[in-house]
């Protein structure tokens, strides 16, 4: 083998060493950096996975910082084509230091932490908007796919303790028309009426149905 050839295996190999092998397989998403396997419902069909490249002022304001964020979408379509839940996983990784602020604009439904087999998320629960990059969308548009108005949103989140660079994610959203409720009236917890109580209690227990989260087999926490 001659020297030209020799480097280009070793960069071969050197750029193969450093993928992050992140697969979706029979809906079960499974990361090796951070250790996250999340398994998702039958009712949902996995979609498409996007990358972004976007960037935040650093905590002393003094520079910009680069956040990679790598996510899966998975989607329950209806017989109509209406999009009316989804379950999106995904990994977002920042050159600077994660701080234990998850959620720092509280204009929450419900908000705090939950217990799963091997680490607490923090969640957070409020009315939103099915808000995806212009790749899915235009995808899903192009399939015959319609997009809810607004949804019910249920964050989890998970800084990664290994290295505090990494943030882990899963949101469960549903269209808010299910609820038999227009979007603004979901806007403030303190005017929701009972009826609408009793179905964010339902909506919170169909979140946790939706998917298993735990890190890659075997692992402790």
């Amino acid at each position: 083998m001659n020297q030209a050839c020799f480097l280009i295996l070793l960069l071969f190999v050197a750029l193969t060493s450093c993928a992050v092998p992140r697969t979706v397989n029979n809906n079960v998403f499974q990361s090796s950096s951070p250790k996250m396997v999340v398994t998702i419902a039958h009712e949902f069909t996995y979609f498409k996975n996007s990358k972004q490249i976007e960037y935040h002022k650093s905590l002393q304001g003094n520079r910009n910082l680069r956040n990679e964020i790598d996510t899966y979408y998975f989607f329950k379509i209806d017989d109509k084509n209406m999009l009316t839940k989804s379950v999106v996983v995904g990994i977002k990784e920042s050159e600077g230091i994660y701080t234990s602020v998850l959620f720092p604009s509280h204009k929450d439904l419900d908000h705090g932490m939950v217990e799963f087999p091997d680490e607490n998320y923090e969640f957070s629960t409020h009315m939103g908007y099915p808000r995806m990059p212009e790749q899915i969308t235009t995808s899903l548009k192009e399939k015959g796919y319609a997009l809810p108005k607004c949804v019910l949103v249920k964050q989890y989140k998970k800084i990664d303790l290994e290295n505090r660079k990494q943030i882990k994610f899963v949101d469960y959203w549903e269209d808010v028309a299910l609820s038999g409720y227009s979007c603004h009236t979901w806007k403030n917890l303190t005017l929701l009426d009972n009826r609408q109580k009793d179905y964010l209690k339902d909506f919170n227990k169909r979140a946790l149905e939706a998917f298993t989260v735990r890190k890659i087999s075997g692992d402790k926490k």
